[in-house]
């Protein structure tokens, strides 16, 4: 549905307006919209939910604070590596045009790569806390790290595609052939090679930060990922690319020195809660929350 309001509103077709990217904008407000409002009416008909049906206002005080508690620092988690991403594309803006859409065709790139790993580090999530609701540590341990695993996979053999064809990705989105396309093209393809390193690294945060959310674990992470996205991401970056004088290829690297720093610091983090969990005096206290708040 949204492919195809883009293309009634973006170029308008079957008598629509063409309203350009205004029309994008327009098809992507009406398919949140439906989609909420499907989800919406599916929660309140649906059999199988009839019992998760409760009146929050008047009975669900304590629960509606612990879901903020657990929520908020996750929010604030996407904020920071958003808010990262995108103030490095107006750095790259000032570094010209060129440097700006090599970012864009990169980020497009990699952002469909992640996918996968973010479906994997939700699985994470629910595989954890299921575990640790049941009682079971141990499982909850090997949930969350055979998850980090095959992020590790995953990304390593993206990685190696980014790495062996280049050009090929480019070719995607500009024409290599095109003389103007040429110094965005250029940048490109150093773009893709840091691509092709820091994505393992983001694989591993995102899944590391979803396992931790099953552990009820998300204050911590969220300090650790400013210390990891803005202390040395985008510092980083700032410095290699300007004082330094690296351009695009400096700020890229910052964004990979602190993905890298984020996944060390989360992978460190997810191991200490698993250990905690698995030890019985320190333990008990995890998987005695869990199952007193979320029983399963």
């Amino acid at each position: 549905m949204n492919a195809g309001l883009n293309w009634l509103l973006v170029f308008g077709h079957l008598g629509a307006p063409a309203l350009g990217i205004a029309g994008s904008g327009c098809a992507t407000a009406v398919i949140q919209w439906l989609m909420f409002t499907g989800l919406g009416l599916y929660t309140l008909t649906a059999r199988s939910l009839a019992r998760y049906r409760v009146r929050p206002f008047l009975h669900g005080w304590n629960e509606i604070g612990r879901i903020l508690r657990l929520g908020l620092p996750i929010g604030g988690i996407l904020g920071l590596e958003i808010g990262v991403f995108a103030t490095t594309g107006i750095l790259m803006g000032l570094l010209g045009a060129d440097a700006l859409g090599a970012h864009q065709l990169v980020m497009n790139c990699i952002s469909v790569i992640f996918m996968v790993p973010l479906g994997i580090a939700q699985a994470a999530t629910v595989r954890v806390a299921v575990a640790l609701g049941s009682g079971a540590a141990a499982a909850a341990r090997r949930a969350g790290f055979v998850a980090l695993m095959l992020g590790v996979a995953y990304m390593a053999v993206m990685a190696v595609v980014l790495l062996a064809a280049p050009r090929a990705i480019a070719r995607i989105y500009v024409d290599l052939d095109e003389p103007a396309n040429h110094g965005l093209v250029g940048i490109a393809l150093h773009l893709l090679a840091i691509a092709a390193v820091f994505q393992i690294f983001d694989g591993v945060q995102a899944i590391a930060a979803g396992a931790l959310r099953g552990y009820r674990d998300t204050a911590v992470p969220l300090l650790l990922a400013v210390i990891g996205y803005w202390g040395v991401g985008f510092a980083g970056g700032w410095l290699f690319a300007f004082p330094a004088g690296y351009g695009p290829v400096g700020l890229w690297s910052g964004l990979a020195l602190g993905l890298a720093a984020v996944a060390l610091m989360l992978s460190l983090r997810l191991r200490a809660c698993a250990g905690a969990a698995m030890t019985p005096r320190l333990g008990r206290t995890v998987r005695g929350v869990f199952v007193r708040d979320a029983p399963l």
